[in-house]
């Protein structure tokens, strides 16, 4: 593309000099600000503690948040979520992860759904879980030969990710009542305010 040679293009030397939250894809920077939504917090901190609990019975694999996976020298992401089936040796990811976990929002969704999509099959990533927290769905991709395959559209119930011998469990019912019990307490406490 005619306006890809006259744009600057960043590598992970940059990246680390840079102040505030970002992605590099491609050496391109992409801001992850404004922070996440509270809906968004509660979904992440509600999957991390589930993942966290069950990984410790399996000493193998680490369940991280919002840590550096740096793909390539042009490539930097900072998945929601990932869970990581190998020995952590560095400050920061430089190994594929077994399963990552990425949150919709509004300044997301496209490249959550479009390029992140893209690079994690071409990374070989098995699982690729798309949760839509206002939809209150996910969406499980799990690698097969052919690249990526929806395996369930999920909203309630539970599904088991197999990881390298290790196996976890996500409870959606659990996540979208810990949503729940937020917007109860939240309504609660804005009806208790005076005019």
């Amino acid at each position: 593309m005619l306006a890809q040679r006259f744009l600057p293009s960043y590598n992970y030397s940059d990246y680390k000099t840079w102040e505030g939250n970002w992605e590099l894809i491609q050496g391109i920077p992409f801001s992850l600000l404004p922070s996440p939504k509270i809906r968004h917090q509660i979904i992440a901190g509600e999957m991390h503690v589930q993942i966290h609990q069950q990984l410790r019975s399996c000493k193998d694999c680490h369940v991280l948040y919002e840590t550096d996976w740096i793909v390539s020298e042009k490539t930097v992401f900072q998945p929601d979520l990932m869970v990581i089936c190998k020995p952590l040796l560095d400050d920061f990811v430089e190994v594929t992860p077994n399963l990552i976990v990425e949150i919709l929002s509004d300044s997301t969704k496209h490249k959550d759904e479009g390029v992140k999509y893209q690079i994690y099959e071409k990374q070989k990533v098995k699982y690729y879980v798309i949760v839509d927290g206002d939809s209150r769905v996910a969406y499980i991709y799990e690698l097969v030969k052919e690249g990526y395959k929806l395996i369930r559209k999920i909203q309630k119930g539970k599904h088991v990710f197999n990881l390298e011998g290790c196996k976890i469990e996500l409870n959606f019912k659990e996540i979208w009542s810990a949503l729940s019990v937020t917007h109860e307490l939240n309504h609660e406490n804005s009806d208790a305010l005076p005019d």
